[in-house]
């Protein structure tokens, strides 16, 4: 053995690693020939964290040694770990010339190809490894993580039998099993799995992270947090933690703490595209982020993520269809066709396709579809193409073979979003409207609808990478569930106090917020709140906000907490007990002002200085109630004092809303549709 190579090893085995690299240097300094050298040193600095020169070493390992396998195996390895993807796919397959039975390059090939969406492939190079290693648990675990991806979910539940059957008990087929119930609806089957990996594996990162993902996504927010602190004492650089733990801090109702973590994690990955969107969403709901600043983010996500994945120009522009003068082909795209707010903002368009002279086809992005999934799908003469399955690429090529004229993301930075799909520019026009509060930064979507009260002309521009269309009237329309519970008489009237309530996510729910809902109370105080969400479930979560209004003054006897409820119909029961409702700061509610609205309950807002901030108002004054729209505090504490102090007007408002709702335009589903349609086709034409 080579004597510098010998002495190296000694000393990386005494854990003296950096004298081992200095050794190993200075023979490569010197000409060495071996390739061993250059090797063991690329192993050394990969460990080290110094991946470019470690890169630059198995480069000439590789140079000197090509029929090695292992040496083309480990550049892939590297390239990974310095997250330069292709580079790592194009060791493996390297690697796989030289052998073509190595499981790990297989592994790793499948793995990689799965980041990509590309979940094809991914699941043959997965098969070819259990071909070659069958009881290699890695092949195993890269078919069924793939399995799930594709939503074969009998195929992938039968493989993971199988492989329980070889590794009995063991905590990464435990965990893994567990991902593909969930995947397939199986919730609480996916929880024991869990929890039975956990027994066996309790300082397993990744299964603390599903763990704490599961409690996040199904649960409760402050559930999750432990398991993902307890993932990031054990590894403190898991970025899939931290990313996770954001996400956790915005569902239990945190959003300065889950911008703090996602940040962090972007700024060290910035290729982390889910964290990115992560951030960028939970930013809507901070109360003293600047909107330059809002807007500065998005667009460091466009210049990150667009120019990498869109279609070159030239190509865009002559695989593009061309809109004709006859019938206006119109894509919606939406991880949320299924039971979820801004369905009920679509029903509408669907049942009014015929004679608008437009063809609306929906890709469904629905991870798990619901019955209210099948009741949209049964709706008029929609077209319904399922895409969760499909590539960003087979997805884009889907598109432009349907020759779609203007594609609509409904998403934004929101979970689940397709906007790497848009930045391929599939469509000649392209839209972003209603599931997202503000722009998305991308340069490939030419329009965002809004309305002049929501993003006020001369006010909004700036801050938009997409020209801004207002619709007169607004560019909402809400479509409530057809067995809406009667409205019911002001409850003021029965109890002898007015109650004040809002059934906004916890995430809103901020340190202004409650200081103008606490100056109401203080004004009136008689008076009484009444907060509903899911996260109130938590009794930890009811306390705190308790313990928040009394810093300000508020007796928690005057505040009453409701968590979830079991049915849409005890929900929309629960309004009965609400004389007004009173809007959050800065990001306002939209789903749950159209509830109340619709449920007779009048809604108090103090518009800010963008949509986030203005979607009420904007509601609000389309729905005949203008005067409801305060332009301060001062006057905000004012209009409730005088409304409250009237019940006689109260009650003559609220038997009187829902049909003043229902003929207004954000009711009135047939004139939306050909507003919506009619400005499409002016884009298009």
């Amino acid at each position: 053995m080579d004597p510098a190579l010998k002495k190296a090893i000694e000393l990386q085995r005494k854990g003296e690693l950096k004298g081992a690299i200095e050794i190993l240097q200075n023979s490569a300094n010197r000409g060495s020939r071996i390739p061993q050298v250059y090797y063991f040193l690329s192993v050394l600095l990969e460990a080290t964290g110094e991946f470019e020169p470690a890169l630059d070493a198995i480069e000439k390992a590789v140079e000197l040694a090509p029929k090695e396998a292992d040496f083309w195996f480990s550049k892939g390895t590297i390239s990974e770990n310095a997250q330069r993807y292709q580079l790592a796919s194009q060791a493996y397959k390297k690697c796989l010339h030289v052998n073509p039975g190595h499981v790990h390059a297989l592994v790793n090939l499948s793995l990689l190809y799965q980041r990509e969406r590309q979940l094809e492939t991914s699941l043959e190079y997965a098969k070819r490894a259990l071909k070659a290693g069958p009881t290699e648990k890695k092949a195993w675990l890269a078919t069924i993580g793939t399995l799930g991806f594709l939503r074969q979910f009998d195929e992938g539940i039968q493989v993971c039998q199988q492989a329980q059957e070889i590794f009995r008990e063991d905590p990464e087929i435990l965990h893994m099993t567990g991902n593909i119930l969930l995947a397939s609806g199986w919730s609480d089957d996916a929880l024991q799995l869990y929890e039975r990996a956990l027994q066996k594996a309790p300082d397993s990162v990744p299964i603390l992270v599903s763990m704490g993902d599961f409690q996040a996504q199904y649960r409760n927010g402050r559930d999750a947090i432990p398991y993902l602190e307890k993932a990031l004492s054990l590894q403190p650089n898991s970025l899939d933690a931290m990313h996770r733990r954001g996400i956790a801090y915005l569902n239990a109702g945190f959003p300065a703490d889950a911008v703090r973590d996602l940040l962090e994690v972007v700024q060290k990955d910035p290729q982390k595209r889910d964290a990115f969107d992560g951030l960028l969403l939970a930013a809507q709901y901070l109360e003293d982020a600047e909107e330059e600043e809002i807007f500065n983010l998005h667009l460091q996500w466009s210049k990150q993520f667009e120019e990498t994945c869109e279609t070159p120009s030239s190509d865009r522009e002559n695989s593009m269809p061309k809109p004709s003068s006859g019938q206006l082909r119109i894509g919606l795209l939406s991880p949320d066709f299924r039971n979820h707010s801004v369905a009920r903002f679509i029903t509408p368009l669907l049942r009014r396709t015929e004679g608008s002279g437009c063809q609306l086809i929906c890709y469904s992005d629905v991870k798990q579809k619901n019955t209210f999934t099948e009741e949209l799908e049964s709706i008029g003469s929609v077209e319904w193409i399922y895409s969760y399955t499909l590539t960003d690429e087979a997805l884009h090529q889907k598109i432009q073979s349907d020759k779609i004229d203007v594609l609509v993301d409904l998403s934004g930075h929101t979970g689940n979003n397709r906007l790497p799909v848009f930045a391929k520019k599939p469509s000649p026009i392209q839209v972003s409207w209603l599931g997202y509060p503000n722009t998305t930064g991308l340069s490939s979507i030419d329009y965002r609808l809004s309305d002049e009260i929501a993003d006020p002309s001369g006010q909004s521009d700036a801050l938009s990478s997409e020209k801004i269309i207002r619709l007169a009237g607004g560019f909402h329309c809400f479509e409530p569930p057809i067995d809406l519970p009667d409205v019911g008489d002001t409850p003021a009237l029965k109890n002898g106090y007015v109650t004040f309530g809002s059934f906004n996510n916890q995430s809103k729910i901020n340190q202004l917020t409650l200081q103008r809902w606490a100056s109401i109370l203080d004004a009136i105080p008689q008076s009484r709140l009444l907060l509903k969400n899911q996260q109130l479930r938590d009794a930890r979560n009811k306390e705190h906000w308790l313990r928040a209004m009394e810093s300000l003054g508020i007796s928690p006897s005057r505040v009453e907490m409701v968590g979830y409820t079991e049915s849409l119909e005890e929900h929309y029961l629960t309004y009965h007990r609400v004389d007004i409702a009173l809007d959050t700061f800065p990001y306002n509610g939209t789903t749950t002002t159209c509830e109340a609205l619709w449920m007779g309950v009048p809604v108090l807002t103090i518009p800010g200085n963008s949509q986030r901030s203005r979607t009420a108002a904007s509601l609000l004054t389309h729905a005949g109630l203008a005067d409801w729209v305060a332009t301060d505090e001062t006057m905000f504490v004012a209009k409730a004092t005088i409304n409250a102090s009237n019940l006689e007007f109260l009650n003559q408002l609220r038997k009187s809303l829902r049909k003043k709702v229902m003929t207004s335009s954000i009711g009135d589903g047939p004139a939306f549709a050909k507003k919506f349609f009619d400005t499409l086709k002016m884009l298009a034409f």
